[in-house]
C-alpha cells in the first residue's frame, strides 16, 4: 500500500495541510480531523464501536494488556505469542499460565484446572489472550473454539491482529472474518497501521467502553505524542482501497501459489519444515528436525527453565553467549546472502534476541510476499531460495 500512488498523492496533501508532525499527545492538542477519521474508519471497517490510534505499533498490546491487566488478575496465553505480547504481560504483573501453541484441547484443560481455584478466590479479571496470525509460527488459532471455551469458562478474549488485518477474510477483515464470528465476540482487538495498511501505528478495536477507558489509563496512549496526521491519512486510504478493490483476494491467491511451490518439493522435504499455514503472507521455514539431530542442535532455545532463564535473572545476559543459537542463524543467514548475491531475491531471517524473550523459540528463514508480485516472478523466487536451500542444507 505504501508504494501506491493513491497512498502517496493522500500524504502529501495531508503534509501540505498539517505538516509533519502532530505536535502533542492525543489528550492534549495532539488529535486532529484525520485521527478522529481513521478511528471512525477503523471502527467501521472492523464492525466494532470505537477505534483508539496508538503511535507505535510494538508499544500498543503492552500498554492495552497493562491498561486492563492488573497484579491478581489471570491471563491464560498461547505459548507461541510475539515478544510485545510477552512484554505486556510481564508489565502487568497479572497472574499467567499457558497453554501449547494452538492446542484447544489443551487450552481446555488449563482452563478446566484453573476452576475450582478462581470459584474459590475473590473475583478477577480473567482474559485468553492468542494472536490473529502468530508473528513467529505464521499460523492461526481456532477462533470459534476459543469463543466456544472463553463463554464456558467466563474470560474475555484478548485477540492480537497486527498481521491479519488486510490478510484473512474475504475482504482482509481479519481472523472473525475468516470464522464469521462477528467482532463482538472478541472483547479487545488490537493490530497495526504499518503492515496491510503501509502506515505507521498501531490501533485497539472494540466497545465504546474499552477504549475509553483506554483514554487516561494505557500509558503509550497518554504519554505519547500522536502519530503524524499524514500517517492517519494514508492508512484511511488504504482502507478505502482495500474495500474497493481485489488487491485482498490477489494476495491470497499469491500466498497459496508460492506456499504450494514449497509444500511440494520433495527436495526440501528433509531438510526444513513450514510452520506457516496457506494464509500466512510470511512463510516460515525451520531445520527439519531430523537435520537439527543430526547437527546436535537443542530442540529450541530460550524459555521458562533454560539456561538463557537463568542468566537473565541473575543479570547476567549481555555477555551471554550461546554457540548452537549463533551456529543456527549462521546457516540461514548463508543461504539469505546466497539468494540475494546470486539471483538479487531479497529474504530474511528472525533476528529475535534471546535473552528478550521469555518463550522457547528457534531460528527460521522469513519469505515474505505481496500483492504486487505475479506468479512468473513468484515461481522465479521459488526456484532461487529452494535450490540456496538446498545446496546449503545437503553439505552439512
Amino acid at each position: 500500500m505504501s508504494q501506491r500512488e493513491e497512498t502517496k498523492d493522500a500524504a502529501k496533501k495531508q503534509i501540505a495541510f498539517s505538516g509533519i508532525g502532530a505536535c502533542g499527545p492525543p489528550n492534549f492538542y495532539g488529535t486532529q480531523d484525520a485521527h478522529a477519521r481513521l478511528e471512525e474508519d477503523l471502527a467501521r471497517f472492523l464492525g466494532a464501536e470505537r477505534a483508539i490510534l496508538y503511535s507505535q505499533d510494538f508499544c500498543t498490546v503492552p500498554s492495552v494488556i497493562a491498561c486492563f491487566l492488573k497484579r491478581g488478575d489471570i491471563v491464560v496465553y498461547d505459548s507461541g505469542i510475539a515478544l510485545a505480547t510477552q512484554k505486556g504481560i510481564e508489565l502487568s504483573r497479572c497472574t499467567a499460565y499457558h497453554f501449547n501453541h494452538n492446542d484447544m484441547d489443551n487450552l481446555e484443560k488449563v482452563l478446566a484446572d484453573l476452576k475450582p481455584m478462581l470459584d474459590e478466590g475473590p473475583l478477577t479479571r480473567r482474559f485468553i489472550i492468542t494472536e490473529g496470525l502468530f508473528q513467529n509460527f505464521g499460523d492461526s488459532p481456532d477462533l470459534r473454539r476459543i469463543c466456544e471455551l472463553k463463554k464456558k469458562f467466563k474470560y474475555r478474549l484478548f485477540l492480537d491482529e497486527t498481521l491479519s488485518i488486510g490478510v484473512l477474510g474475504a475482504t482482509g477483515r481479519g481472523l472473525p472474518e475468516l470464522y464469521g464470528i462477528p467482532r463482538t465476540d472478541v472483547e479487545v482487538t488490537t493490530g497495526a497501521l504499518s503492515y496491510a495498511l503501509g502506515s505507521s501505528g498501531g490501533f485497539c478495536v472494540g466497545e465504546n467502553a474499552m477504549v475509553h477507558h483506554q483514554l487516561i489509563s494505557s500509558s503509550a496512549y497518554v504519554f505519547s505524542a500522536a502519530i503524524p496526521p499524514y500517517f492517519a491519512r494514508v492508512a484511511s486510504v488504504s482502507l478505502r482501497l482495500l474495500q474497493e478493490d481485489d488487491s485482498v483476494s490477489r494476495l491470497q491467491s499469491s500466498i497459496n501459489f508460492l506456499y504450494s511451490k514449497f509444500k511440494e518439493c520433495q527436495k526440501l522435504k528433509k531438510l526444513v519444515i513450514i510452520t506457516s499455514s496457506d494464509v500466512s503472507p510470511i512463510l516460515h521455514l525451520r531445520l527439519h528436525r531430523d537435520l537439527r539431530s543430526r547437527l546436535d542442535l537443542p530442540v529450541s532455545y530460550g524459555g521458562p527453565g533454560s539456561a538463557m532463564e537463568k542468566i537473565v535473572q541473575r543479570g547476567d545476559e549481555h555477555g551471554y553467549f550461546d554457540e548452537n543459537y549463533n551456529r543456527e542463524s549462521q546457516i540461514l543467514q548463508q543461504i539469505v546472502d546466497r539468494v540475494l548475491n546470486n539471483h538479487n531475491i531479497l529474504i530474511t531471517r528472525c533476528k529475535r534476541i534471546l535473552h528478550h524473550e521469555k518463550l522457547p523459540l528457534l531460528p527460521e528463514l522469513m519469505i515474505h510476499i505481496n500483492v504486487a508480485f505475479s506468479e512468473s516472478e513468484l515461481s522465479e523466487a521459488f526456484e532461487a531460495v529452494s535450490s540456496e536451500i538446498y545446496n546449503v542444507l545437503q553439505q552439512l
